[in-house]
C-alpha cells in the first residue's frame, strides 16, 4: 500500500535498486568463495555500474533495513530541484562543462562553488547539479559541444532514410578506400593494407576490390575494372570526396571545377571524365559519413569478422592495440609467420564470397543474402571488352616527351619509337595496366588521339659487354630514327642555298624603316693631345713601306740602282689608286727620244733618294713621281 502512494518514477527506481543490490550480494558471495573481500567486491561492482560507493552501501542498509520501502527516494520535487541554482551560476556551470576538452563535471562544479562564494550565488551539492545537468543539458548538445561535430553526426545527427527496396540491384555502386587494422610484411617492412572496394548499394554485394599497400587511382581502376567485366556497369556510383576519387580523371573536372557546377558555372553535360564516357552518373558523398555511404558499414564488418582474427591486428586507435603488439612485431616468429599481400589476398577473397552469401539484417535486406537480391535484378549494362580495357587504364599527367621517349614511373618508353622521335618536346599522356608495365600507350595530351603504344627501353648495365647482334641492332634503330627526323624535312630541306646571305640581307632590308631625314646639329669639336699629326703618320707608314719594298728589291723585276734594286712597279702601286693606268704603259723611258744607259741610271738614283730620304716640306704625291725629262 506504501508503494502505491509513491509515484510511478520513484517506484521505477526503488526497483531498479533492489535489482542492483541483488546482483551485488550475489556477487559477494560468489567473491567470498575465492576468499576476496566484501568491501573489495562492492567498490569493483560499484565500479562496473557507474555508481556510487557510499550510495551502493547505503541502498544496501536501508533495503536490509526497510525492504523496498527504505530505497524510495524521500525528496520532494523533480530530481536536482530541491536546491536553489543561481541562473549565473547554471550559465557559468555551461561554459566551463560544454568544452572540446571534455573537463571533468565534478572539477566545473568546484569552480562554479568558489566563484558562487564570491558572488553570492547559490550552489546545490554535486549529486544534484550531476542530476540538473543531465535534465537540463540535452545530450546532443553535450556531444557536439564536448566530443565535436563528427561525434554529434555519428551519433545525434538525422539522417536521410533511404528506401532500398526502390534501388534496382546493380545500378548504384558505392566506392571508397578502407586501411586494414591489420600489418602485413611487404619489401622487407611491417605495413598496414589498403582495401579498394565498390559494393552495390542495394544488394549490399561487393562488385569489385584491390588490395594494395596504399591507395591511388590504380587501385580505384583495378576494382572497378573487375566489377564491370564481371557484373556489367551501373547506372550511377557514389563516391567520396577524397584526393583520389575525386579527381579530374574520374569526373571530368577538378574538385573546384566541380563545386562550382553547382552554382551553374559548367554545363556538367559537356564534361569528359572517365565515368561520363563510360555513361555513369555520379554523386559525392560526405567524407567520413557512414550514414552517407553505406560502404563504411561493410568495412566495420569487416574488421570485427576478419581482421580481429589476424595475430598482428593492431585496432581502430590507440585505446584498441594490443599491449604487446609491438614485442611481437619485433619477434623472429611475428615475421616467420606473417602474412604478406599476396598471402593475404586469396584470405580476402574467400571472405568476401562467405559475406555475400551469409544473411544480411540491413534495411531493405528482410535476411537475404547479397548475392540473393542482387540476383533478382532484371537488367545488365555491357560495353564492349576492349574499349573497356583502354578506358579503365590507369593515366598519368602530361608528360614531355625527350631524346629518349616519355620517361614515366623513372623508366624510358618509345626510345627508338618513330613516332615519338617527332614529338620530341611535346606534351602527351601515358595510360598503362599496372599488372604489365612492359608497354604503354601514349596519347597526344591536348587531342587525346593514339600515337603509338610504347616499349620499355632496355637498360644497359655499367661495366658489362654487349654482344655484338645487340649493339648492330641498337644502331640499326638509331639509323632508322635518324632518317625519320631527315624524310619529315623533305628534299627542299636538304638543299644549300647559294644566294642565301644576299637573301637574308635583302629581307631585312625589306622590313627597315626609311632612313630619317638629316637635322642639322650644332658640331662641338673634340680637341685630342696628336691633333694634325695624322698626316705625318700616314706619310711616315707610306716610307716605311716603300723603304722595306725597296730594300727587298733584290731578284725582283726592276733596274738597279748603284748595288740598289727598285721594283717600279710596287713603288708605282704604293702611290697610285688601281684605276690610274699600269706603269709600263707611260714610262719615263719610252717618251720621244733616246736617252743612255747613263741618263737613265742618274734619274733612277734621283728618283729613290727622292723617296728613301725624308722631306724638309711635306709633299702630296699625284698621279706621277715628278721625273726630269731624260
Amino acid at each position: 500500500d506504501a508503494m502505491k502512494a509513491v509515484n510511478v518514477k520513484k517506484r521505477e527506481a526503488a526497483l531498479r535498486r533492489v535489482g542492483l543490490i541483488t546482483e551485488a550480494e550475489a556477487f559477494c558471495r560468489a567473491a567470498a568463495r575465492e576468499g576476496i573481500g566484501r568491501t573489495d567486491v562492492l567498490r569493483h561492482f560499484a565500479r562496473a555500474h557507474d555508481l556510487a560507493f557510499r550510495s551502493l552501501q547505503r541502498w544496501i542498509r536501508a533495503y536490509h533495513r526497510d525492504g523496498i520501502a527504505g530505497l524510495i527516494d524521500k525528496r520532494r520535487g523533480t530530481p536536482g530541484h530541491g536546491h536553489p541554482f543561481s541562473p549565473e551560476a547554471q550559465d557559468r556551470l555551461k561554459e566551463l562543462y560544454l568544452h572540446g576538452n571534455k573537463p571533468d563535471l565534478a572539477a566545473c562544479w568546484r569552480i562554479v562553488a568558489l566563484e558562487g562564494k564570491k558572488n553570492g550565488w547559490q550552489i546545490p551539492p554535486y549529486d544534484c547539479v550531476r542530476r540538473w545537468v543531465d535534465k537540463s543539458i540535452p545530450l546532443p548538445t553535450r556531444v557536439l559541444y564536448r566530443e565535436g561535430p563528427s561525434a554529434y553526426t555519428a551519433k545525434c545527427e538525422p539522417y536521410i532514410l533511404k528506401d532500398f527496396e526502390s534501388i534496382p540491384p546493380g545500378s548504384v555502386w558505392v566506392g571508397d578506400h578502407h586501411q586494414l587494422n591489420i600489418s602485413v610484411r611487404h619489401r622487407g617492412r611491417w605495413i598496414r593494407p589498403w582495401l579498394t572496394a565498390w559494393i552495390d548499394m542495394r544488394s549490399r554485394k561487393v562488385m569489385g576490390h584491390y588490395l594494395a599497400p596504399s591507395p591511388n587511382q590504380g587501385t580505384i581502376l583495378q576494382a572497378l575494372r573487375r566489377g564491370v567485366l564481371a557484373h556489367g556497369l551501373p547506372d550511377s556510383v557514389k563516391i567520396d570526396n577524397g584526393r583520389d576519387y575525386d579527381s579530374e580523371m574520374f569526373t571530368g573536372t577538378t574538385k573546384q571545377k566541380r563545386r562550382a557546377l553547382k552554382k551553374g558555372y559548367l554545363d556538367e553535360a559537356g564534361i569528359s571524365g572517365l565515368f561520363n564516357l563510360l555513361s555513369i552518373d555520379v554523386s559525392f558523398a560526405i567524407p567520413y559519413h557512414a550514414k552517407s555511404k553505406s560502404i563504411e558499414r561493410f568495412f566495420d564488418t569487416l574488421d570485427r569478422q576478419l581482421c580481429k582474427f589476424v595475430p598482428t591486428y593492431c585496432g581502430k586507435d590507440a585505446s584498441q592495440k594490443p599491449e604487446d603488439l609491438n614485442e611481437y612485431l619485433n619477434s623472429r616468429e611475428a615475421v616467420a609467420e606473417a602474412f604478406t599481400l599476396e598471402t593475404f589476398a586469396p584470405r580476402l577473397e574467400r571472405w568476401i564470397a562467405a559475406y555475400d552469401n551469409t544473411p544480411h539484417k540491413g534495411e531493405g535486406m528482410n535476411g537475404a543474402t547479397p548475392n540473393e537480391v542482387f540476383a533478382t535484378r532484371t537488367s545488365k549494362r555491357m560495353a564492349d571488352k576492349r574499349s573497356l580495357d583502354l578506358l579503365l587504364r590507369v593515366w598519368s599527367r602530361p608528360l614531355k616527351v625527350g631524346k629518349n621517349g616519355v620517361r614515366f614511373r623513372n623508366v624510358y618508353y618509345g626510345q627508338y619509337n618513330e613516332r615519338l622521335v617527332l614529338y620530341q618536346g611535346r606534351t602527351v599522356r601515358v595510360s598503362y595496366d599496372p599488372d604489365d608495365l612492359r608497354r604503354v600507350h601514349v596519347y597526344d595530351a591536348e587531342t587525346w588521339e593514339l600515337l603509338t603504344v610504347a616499349e620499355q627501353a632496355d637498360f644497359v648495365r655499367y661495366g658489362v659487354a654487349v654482344k655484338d647482334e645487340d649493339l648492330r641492332e641498337a644502331m640499326r634503330r638509331k639509323a632508322r630514327a635518324t632518317r625519320t627526323v631527315r624524310e619529315a624535312a623533305g628534299p627542299a630541306a636538304r638543299r644549300r642555298h647559294a644566294r642565301i646571305v644576299d637573301l637574308t640581307i635583302a629581307a631585312l632590308a625589306d622590313r627597315t624603316r626609311p632612313e630619317p631625314e638629316e637635322t642639322s646639329v650644332d658640331v662641338q669639336p673634340v680637341a685630342t693631345p696628336i691633333d694634325g699629326q695624322a698626316q705625318a703618320a700616314r706619310r711616315e707608314e707610306r716610307r716605311q713601306v716603300i723603304k722595306r719594298v725597296a730594300q727587298r728589291a733584290a731578284g725582283a723585276e726592276g733596274t738597279d740602282i748603284g748595288g740598289l734594286e727598285v721594283d717600279m712597279e710596287a713603288l708605282y702601286a704604293m702611290n697610285h689608286p688601281p684605276e690610274l693606268p699600269p706603269l709600263g704603259i707611260v714610262h719615263p723611258f719610252e717618251a720621244e727620244g733616246e736617252t743612255t744607259p747613263e741618263q737613265q741610271r742618274q734619274v733612277l738614283k734621283d728618283l729613290a733618294r727622292s723617296i728613301l730620304e725624308p722631306r724638309a716640306e711635306p709633299r702630296e704625291f699625284g698621279p706621277w713621281p715628278d721625273l726630269p725629262e731624260p
